[in-house]
Parts: structure tokens; sequence; C-alpha cells
């Protein structure tokens, strides 16, 4: 795992309703978290929230970087509509390439689709 990704990394643009974080390790173990909330109403615990959990291994070659999932899981959670709630369902471990690029203490993760998400360091 090259040192400079190692360490927690966090996309959280002002404004936005979504957090994504990753941690790398240094013996090339990764874990993910990805939450999304917003409103349903002006009630104080009437909020929508999808997060998405996962864990597992990073390989590395040159600029393209792996995740392996050991272990996913997603929760909802929508007050308009409880009965289609769930809580921790596993999700399918398939992995997921990007190339990836540090520089400033930003990481930016390019899917294989062209889709880019920009991270800061966050404080371990």
């Amino acid at each position: 795992m090259p040192e400079i990704l190692v360490g927690a990394w966090e996309s959280a643009q002002p404004g936005s309703n979504t957090t994504l974080a990753y941690r790398f390790t240094g013996d090339g173990r990764y874990a993910y978290a990805g939450v999304l909330t917003y409103p349903r109403s002006e009630q104080k615990d009437d909020f929508y929230l999808l997060k998405t959990t996962a864990v597992g291994k990073v390989d590395i070659d040159g600029q393209q970087l792996t995740l392996r999932p050991s272990s996913a899981s997603t929760t909802r959670k929508d007050p308009r509509f409880p009965g289609d709630d769930y809580t921790d369902r596993p999700e399918p471990l398939t992995p997921k390439n990007f190339t990836w690029a540090v520089a400033d203490e930003v990481l930016t993760l390019t899917g294989e689709d062209d889709l880019q998400f920009v991270f800061l360091r966050a404080a371990s």
C-alpha cells in the first residue's frame, strides 16, 4: 500500500446531503462508509437515511486501485415508507476498480465509467 494513501479520506461537499469516507491501512485493508440523508418534513426526527458500509482488501497496481470487499451492507430508513426499510442488508461483494491520484492532500478516484470522486484527507 503506498504510504500516501494510508489514512482517512472524506468527501463531503458544502450543501451536499451525501458523505463518503474511506480508511486505508498500511497492510492493504480498507473500510468504506457512504451516508445519504435529507429531511422528509419539518419534524425533528423525520429524515430519510441510506447508509452503505464495506470492508475488505485493496490491490494497487501502479495507478490502478481495486477494492475487494469481504463484507458489504446497506441500511435504508424512510419515515414515509417504513414498511420498505431494511437494516444491514447484504450487498454483492463485487470488486470496484478505480484510477487513483493524490495531490496536495486530495485523493481522486476515477471509476471505470469516468465518474470522479474527490476526497480530502481527514484527521485520523
